[in-house]
């Protein structure tokens, strides 16, 4: 079932936007069309937006872009724990799964190695790539930590851990060669890289309210982002670093923004 969607409920709640590879669109979950949330793709304006799951009863959360920008993957399935990784192409609407596991399979990227994803454990996160087109699975093991979510760079030279670890907390950049260098002491969620792979923005929670804030990879220029008493989520940047798109509940309910990195001028994407 696709839909365009030119008016909106005050209670859409709109999550989790990511630009596409090439900045042109935003992918985001939002409950507009139901009690279930679902994947919609829109202009970076906020205009045109079109629903891409259809309404069934099943849950369609964090959507990530493939990187030719042709699909999206998400997370799908009828609550929190029992999602699996699908992954839907644009032009055909046609979607199909393509993990089969039981429990909780979060997604964390889609790099040019494959879709990143998390399985909940006993004790966190086990971490796998599955390579769509030989429909394999590589594990990612990274023994010096035990409690982490990991993001990686579209080109998975580069991975961000957010480490809970005792005496290790914090953001820590690990290389394709596995050296790792500690670069914050904030932990955050929702990482997500700059295209150029210089710098990344990520929320973290400081003094009671949870905001976005950027850093670069050599762990230099911290830099809140976001100042406002509501809470802020799940950024994500467009492919020439200018504009930042993200989820609030500035205005009494959560609908995205965009900001610009430069001038730090916000504007309203949705429930207008």
């Amino acid at each position: 079932v696709l839909a365009f969607f030119t008016t909106f409920s005050y209670s859409q709640r709109d999550f989790s936007p990511k630009f596409s590879n090439d900045g042109k669109k935003i992918a985001f979950y939002s409950y507009r069309n139901g009690t279930e949330p679902e994947i919609f793709v829109m202009d970076t304006d906020g205009k045109k937006v079109i629903q891409l799951t259809e309404t069934d009863g099943d849950w369609a959360i964090e959507p990530r872009w493939s990187p030719d920008d042709n699909s999206v993957g998400y997370s799908m399935g009828k609550n929190m724990g029992q999602l699996k990784l699908r992954v839907t192409e644009l032009e055909s609407k046609e979607g199909n799964y393509i993990t089969e596991n039981e429990g909780l399979q979060f997604i964390s990227c889609w790099t040019t190695n494959g879709i990143v994803y998390g399985v909940k454990g006993k004790s966190g996160f086990n971490f796998f790539i599955h390579d769509i087109n030989n429909n394999t699975e590589t594990p990612i093991v990274i023994n010096e930590f035990e409690k982490y979510f990991l993001t990686s760079s579209v080109d998975n030279e580069s991975y961000i851990l957010s480490v809970k670890d005792e005496g290790k907390k914090g953001l820590w950049l690990l290389d394709k060669e596995g050296n790792s260098k500690h670069i914050s002491d904030l932990e955050g969620k929702n990482i997500a890289f700059s295209k150029d792979n210089k710098f990344i923005v990520f929320e973290s929670i400081q003094s009671d309210n949870t905001d976005i804030y950027s850093i670069n990879l050599d762990g230099t220029n911290l830099k809140r982002l976001t100042k406002h008493e509501a809470p802020d989520y799940m950024p994500s940047i467009d492919a020439k670093g200018k504009y930042m798109v993200f989820s609030s509940g500035r205005s009494g309910n959560y609908f995205l923004y965009k900001m610009n990195l430069k001038t730090e001028e916000i504007i309203q994407l949705t429930g207008l």
